[in-house]
């Protein structure tokens, strides 16, 4: 399979946790600043992301990855295996499948939202 994530990529890669990333940002920011660098800092939040993707979509994007269709199928399988239910009040709904996203802190998680995007 092609890689679709950075060289820079921590957490759910091998060998590569996201304490790390935080270690190296922490040292590169206080040497910056020790050094009379001005620093600016932007936190963005991907979590929305993991929410959003449409299963279908991402399925059809999988191919030219160079998965085979039974992979692809076998990811469509894992995706749609999950359904959900709302509790407010101690009163429940029925459970619905879940037609998008992906589980967050799964290793498969980030690359399926890089080929996805």
């Amino acid at each position: 399979m092609k890689h679709v994530t950075g060289k820079s990529q921590r957490g759910f890669t091998m060998g590569k946790p996201c304490f790390t990333n935080l270690i190296t940002f922490y040292d590169k920011v206080t040497c910056s600043i020790d050094v009379g660098q001005a620093v600016d800092i932007v936190y963005l939040d991907f979590s929305e992301t993991f929410y959003m993707v449409s299963h279908s979509l991402l399925l059809e994007k999988l191919m030219p990855y160079g998965l085979d269709k039974w992979s692809v199928s076998w990811v469509g399988n894992w995706l749609t295996a999950h359904t959900q239910k709302v509790v407010v009040n101690c009163s429940f709904s029925n459970q619905q499948p879940v037609i998008s996203g992906v589980s967050q802190g799964l290793i498969m998680g980030p690359t399926l939202i890089s080929v996805h995007k």
